[in-house]
């Protein structure tokens, strides 16, 4: 059986997080389903399909952790940004991309008006004898 259906609104609340869409697994770190999309659902009659919240980082809180709540932040590529709390300069935490594979990127950016100072820091994990800047 087939048949077409906008999914529900998402009325679910992570508090630091966005709702970022819907998933079909897990671990899932891409939406397969936007929130309210129309989906094509074949399925056989009573069978209960299952989709998993995808939540990602809030700017918001990513921006704080950054050290500065008033940076307005964008954000892209293949993989979600989170808050790392394990690796920290000057006493706070820092943004964290997700995993990125081989031809994929992710990236962060901001603008800043000065005048002032402005610093940052960055830390690559990479292939042993492949990554070059």
């Amino acid at each position: 059986t087939s048949s077409t259906s906008p999914l529900a609104k998402n009325s679910f609340v992570r508090s630091g997080y966005a709702f970022l869409g819907w998933a079909s697994t897990p671990a899932a770190t891409t939406a397969k389903y936007l929130d309210g999309q129309v989906v094509k659902v074949s399925s056989t009659v009573g069978e209960i399909v299952t989709l998993y919240a995808l939540w990602g980082v809030s700017l918001a809180s990513l921006a704080e952790a950054m050290g500065n709540a008033s940076l307005e932040i964008s954000l892209g590529g293949a993989a979600n940004w989170s808050i790392d709390t394990s690796v920290a300069y000057e006493g706070g935490s820092c943004a964290k991309s997700g995993v990125i594979t081989d031809g994929q990127s992710s990236w962060l950016e901001t603008t800043v008006v000065g005048p002032g100072t402005f610093s940052f820091r960055w830390k690559a994990s990479s292939e042993v004898m492949v990554f070059s800047l």
